[in-house]
């Protein structure tokens, strides 16, 4: 097991989360997208009412995804194709697949109960393919929060948002971080977001806005970006600066 002790087969499976992914992969047909998986883990450990569960869903994701795989990808009991955010099981998932047999036969009535509760309650989709995968990373999060209650903006003022949230976490964020931010903006994130449906980006004219969401889409996108994570009024007055600045143009 690659850079593993092949004794520590336990101390892989002591997450639930860790486990639950195993899980996923060795009852069902793999691979299986990332957020597939995601969805199975939250219904095996959903415990709030069904209007809960929405804004579970997306923090299952990035456990998974920030936490868990690199883990089970160091350990050689998975892969994960990032380009098309796939899993699957590893080339060493059969060195711990007694101890995975071990500890599903134990939970798998809790998991079963899981599934019947969970299913009793309205279902949460439908969402685009690839939501999850698009709100993995901080910076389109955030973007997509500052639109969700504005029309059409420049990507230029996006940049100076993003800037500012930066401000408020690490420091001033200086002329070349914030050129970085906006060049990532035009090349990198709005053309995964736009894939995927979330926003609608001319480039030709710089600007980006919110295509028309579905009520459950626009709550997955507020609840990515939880209160701890939201500017306080220091980073919102910053942010305001910003766009007052001479910046907000380029």
């Amino acid at each position: 097991m690659s850079e593993h002790d092949p004794g520590d087969e336990e101390g892989l499976l002591d997450h639930d989360r860790r486990r639950y992914l195993l899980y996923a992969l060795h009852l069902y047909s793999t691979p299986m997208g990332l957020a597939d998986v995601a969805e199975q883990v939250l219904v095996w450990e959903h415990e709030g009412e069904p209007e809960d569960y929405l804004r579970e869903r997306l923090g299952v994701y990035n456990d998974l995804y920030h936490e868990h795989l690199p883990v089970l990808r160091e350990a050689g009991l998975v892969t994960y194709d990032q380009g098309e955010d796939v899993v699957d099981l590893g080339p060493d998932a059969a060195a711990v697949e007694p101890a995975l047999e071990r500890h599903l036969s134990a939970e798998l009535g809790d998991l079963l109960a899981a599934e019947h509760s969970t299913f009793e309650g309205p279902s949460p989709g439908p969402f685009p393919a690839g939501l999850y995968r698009a709100l993995a990373v901080p910076e389109r999060r955030r973007a997509l929060y500052y639109l969700l209650d504005r029309d059409r903006v420049p990507v230029a003022e996006l940049a100076d948002v993003l800037a500012g949230w930066r401000t408020a976490e690490s420091g001033v964020v200086g002329a070349d971080e914030r050129a970085r931010l906006l060049e990532d903006l035009r090349a990198v994130h709005l053309p995964t977001l736009s894939e995927v449906g979330l926003v609608e980006h001319d480039s030709e004219v710089g600007t980006v806005g919110l295509p028309s969401l579905t009520g459950a889409v626009r709550e997955v996108i507020r609840s990515a970006v939880p209160g701890g994570d939201r500017p306080a009024d220091s980073a919102e007055r910053r942010e305001r600066d910003l766009l007052d600045g001479p910046s907000s143009g380029g």
